[in-house]
């Protein structure tokens, strides 16, 4: 808990310093934009783990944390949430 309270606060304290000291403006990054980075990474992702048996079992490990994490799937009807994973960018991952 104090780690992540301080990282928060340093977090905000360099964001708010880029802004008043440099005039950094931050902008939030497109949806489309977003996506298509996300979509690129998926294929390059793919050709590694062809590749490489253990990137594909990290990846998959990172995957299932993060989706389920960030992108939590509301459950269907009479189904445990986690029982199918749909990926939001229709890569079937």
């Amino acid at each position: 808990m104090r780690w992540g309270a301080r990282w928060q606060k340093q977090n905000a304290d360099a964001i708010e310093e880029m802004r008043t000291k440099y005039g950094t403006r931050i902008l939030r990054t497109l949806p489309e934009v977003l996506v298509a980075f996300l979509k690129t990474w998926d294929k390059m992702a793919a050709e590694e783990s062809a590749k490489d048996p253990f990137f594909k079992k990290v990846l998959d490990s990172q995957r299932a944390y993060a989706v389920n994490y960030y992108f939590p799937e509301p459950p269907a009807k009479g189904k445990k949430q986690g029982a199918k994973r749909v990926d939001r960018l229709g890569s079937g991952v």
